[in-house]
């Protein structure tokens, strides 16, 4: 004879059966259940298994019910807003102590839509579309959209405007000491993919050149590896020359172009005081340059070069006196502006002249 039976539990100090959804049943008005308390150590102790999957443990050193879930022991999350962080937003929060992060050698991983979108690494490097970053903030576009990679300020102000700040010293944050000479200050370096490498292409270097009292600096502009331009501490520009402005506020090392068109099919054409470089080719304007007159010529350099088959006449401005070469016959003429000519004609036509 063979017989099946079930059986129901209920520990109560009142009558009654157990509940019929429960295999164990446990009944009390003034009592609870103590489960075992176990330190940190004693708990990974325990002979847990993947058939011990569900083992609940009190953890004394933590003071937090603690699972396995068949691999690992697992914190249960209390319920009160002080031990968890709410969807809601905390109150009564104490940043020294509750934060969230981790207090291992653990990254911590943000997501939307399940795909990581921010990361900070154990070692605190930060990283946007990147898992892996190499730098204090690292953001990485592959081959996404382009507002991927793109960083936008907006500021809606009638006094605040955006800024991008950089700031240097010396020793550390608690006690900053001066800068000293030659102090790099910061970059702004462009950089491409070359030859298989990541390879440094354009940047803007600036560096401190005062002696830790003086707030002095320059600015470095340099494309592949050549220096293209300096403005250096007194606000002197300095261009293709290797570091310092030989004591001009503009020192050009190489050529100067400025490239003027002349109205086309115009007879007249009367320079002003912006003019620096005119250019007369065959076929383009006048056959006749005005210069300016005597308010507006003083201390005026203008080049006129032609290459016209005919020929170009110049004529001066109100109160000016061409004269070729500045010669004596000009000077004695005071009331007058002299304009001294230097030039080159080929066959009666002017090929190029200078107005001083």
């Amino acid at each position: 004879l063979i017989t099946t039976a079930q059986s129901q539990v209920k520990i109560s100090s009142l009558p009654g059966i157990a509940h019929p959804a429960a295999m164990l049943e446990i009944e009390a008005t003034n009592k609870g259940l103590l489960l075992p308390r176990l330190t940190t150590t004693t708990m990974l102790g325990v002979p847990a298994d993947v058939l011990s999957k569900g083992l609940i443990i009190y953890n004394t050193d933590s003071n937090r019910l603690f699972l396995y879930d068949g691999a690992i022991w697992r914190p249960l999350m209390y319920s009160s807003p002080v031990e968890s962080w709410q969807l809601n937003g905390n109150i009564a929060t104490n940043a020294a102590t509750q934060f969230i992060g981790t207090t291992d050698s653990v990254d911590l991983a943000f997501r939307t839509n399940n795909l990581q979108r921010f990361t900070i690494k154990a070692n605190g490097l930060t990283g946007i579309g990147t898992t892996n970053p190499i730098s204090a903030l690292d953001i990485v576009n592959n081959n996404g959209p382009d507002a991927t990679d793109d960083i936008n300020i907006r500021t809606y102000s009638n006094n605040a405007g955006p800024a991008l700040l950089l700031y240097r010293a010396r020793t550390n944050g608690s006690v900053p000491a001066n800068l000293q000479n030659n102090d790099f200050l910061g970059i702004l370096n462009f950089s491409g993919e070359v030859n298989g490498n990541n390879s440094s292409l354009s940047y803007i270097i600036a560096n401190y050149t005062g002696n830790g009292t003086t707030a002095l600096s320059n600015m470095l502009f340099r494309t592949s590896v050549n220096q293209g331009m300096l403005l250096n501490e007194k606000g002197w520009l300095t261009i293709g020359n290797a570091f310092q402005s030989a004591g001009a506020t503009a020192d050009i090392q190489g050529s100067l172009r400025y490239k003027f068109s002349v109205p086309t099919g115009a007879s007249l054409y009367t320079l002003t005081n912006t003019d620096l470089v005119v250019y007369l080719t065959e076929g383009i304007g006048p056959s006749t340059v005005a210069l300016p007159n005597t308010a507006d010529f003083d201390g005026h350099f203008i080049i006129i070069k032609s290459n016209k088959s005919t020929a170009v006449s110049l004529s001066a401005g109100t109160g000016s006196l061409l004269c070729n070469g500045g010669g004596t016959s000009c000077s004695t003429l005071a009331a007058l502006k002299v304009i001294g000519l230097a030039g080159q004609f080929v066959g009666g036509n002017m090929q190029w002249i200078q107005v001083f």
